[in-house]
């Protein structure tokens, strides 16, 4: 909300949502009663799928402008930027806010997963003339899987700190970040 509010036209921000699963105790909870062969609420469901917080949130501020809703999966939070560089490139002077969200998955999933301890999310508004550099490589060296949450705890900390370097690396990508002065 903060960052919105530093943009010169609140209602005409493209808004970009990553988060890796969304809503997880409701699409658990759906999917349990589709194996008991119970129906589905339509609410339950419209509430549930991936982009509804983007809608939500588009709703709840007056945004008209465009949004996208990302699940980062290997990519990392790289992927919203890369998704934000083609929005700064095909319409140059918009402003984007980048949201990056994560909440603990609901018991039932944790298996597959390192366990988020807490919910947590950061925010950035960008333009084209954010004082940020993004690059993208492959590595086929680089085999560790850094979980999407811890990404984000990084790219928090960076952002809102004085290290002028991130370097996230994960399953064959590397992506960085510097800040220019």
């Amino acid at each position: 909300y903060e960052c919105l509010q530093a943009a010169t036209d609140p209602s005409d921000v493209i808004c970009i949502f990553c988060n890796s699963y969304g809503p997880t105790p409701m699409t658990a909870n759906m999917l349990e009663n589709i194996a008991r062969t119970e129906p589905i609420s339509p609410t339950s469901f419209s509430i549930s799928v991936h982009n509804a917080i983007a809608g939500q949130f588009s709703i709840a501020h007056g945004i008209t402008a465009p949004s996208s809703t990302i699940a980062p999966g290997q990519g990392g939070v790289g992927t919203a930027f890369i998704d934000a560089a083609g929005w700064l490139h095909g319409s140059p002077g918009r402003e984007i806010l980048l949201c990056f969200y994560e909440e603990p998955l609901d018991e039932r999933l944790k298996p597959y997963e390192e366990p988020l301890p807490a919910p947590m999310a950061t925010a950035a508004l960008i333009t084209g003339g954010t004082e940020l550099k993004f690059t993208r490589t492959a590595d086929s060296s680089i085999t560790e899987s850094v979980p999407y949450w811890r990404q984000v705890l990084g790219l928090g900390a960076f952002l809102a700190g004085a290290d002028t370097e991130l370097d996230l690396a994960s399953n064959g990508v590397r992506y960085k970040w510097q800040k220019h002065s």
